[in-house]
């Protein structure tokens, strides 16, 4: 299967400027670390595994509905079942989610400032 027009992986692509062939490749480097594929046979991804691939790179968790924190211009948005992304204030998304009720925010990932290109 074709992970590249994974949600996560598509928007960390546009978001670290990188090929998304090797953001696959950084997070497959996590399978059964934690007993399991990083990706699913259905498309998905691990939260476990792109979590462990972000905080490497010094990205930082927040939990939105803890911290009830502002969203930064720049992250990687954690929904139920989805993630998007916003990269200097522009929604990065792999469908168009206007249409599509994505319910609460669960978290954000934030980058250290000197990943954002």
């Amino acid at each position: 299967m074709n992970f590249e027009s994974n949600c996560v992986v598509r928007t960390l692509a546009e978001i670290m400027d990188r090929p998304a062939a090797e953001i696959v490749a950084e997070i497959s480097k996590y399978s059964n670390h934690k007993g399991g594929p990083a990706f699913t046979p259905d498309g998905g991804c691990a939260l476990w595994a792109y979590g462990q691939f972000l905080e490497s790179l010094g990205w930082t968790w927040r939990h939105c509905q803890i911290d009830g924190i502002e969203i930064p211009s720049t992250a990687l948005i954690e929904v139920e079942g989805h993630v998007f992304g916003l990269l200097r204030g522009r929604l990065i998304d792999t469908f168009e989610c206007a249409d599509y009720s994505l319910g609460e925010i669960c978290g954000v990932w934030t980058p250290p400032s000197e990943a954002v290109r």
